[in-house]
């Protein structure tokens, strides 16, 4: 459980719900990470961007849409 403080949490629940089938969920969460930086959530953006965050953007394209798995 995360209570989403972290910029790393919506990403890996776009990727869970992704997997489940849960399509709207994850389109939600996705638009968080996307969005991160861009609509401040975490009233944080003056201190810079949250690039490990942006792996997770990449993440929920390909391992969550795509289902690209190693």
């Amino acid at each position: 459980m995360t209570v989403y403080e972290s910029s790393l949490s919506a990403s890996v629940d776009a990727i869970l719900a992704a997997e489940l089938g849960m399509e709207e969920k994850a389109v939600e969460m996705y638009q968080r990470t996307a969005l991160l930086d861009l609509d401040n959530y975490n009233n944080d953006t003056e201190d810079g961007v949250h690039i490990i965050s942006m792996t997770g953007y990449w993440l929920t394209i390909v391992q969550g849409f795509a289902q690209m798995k190693s």
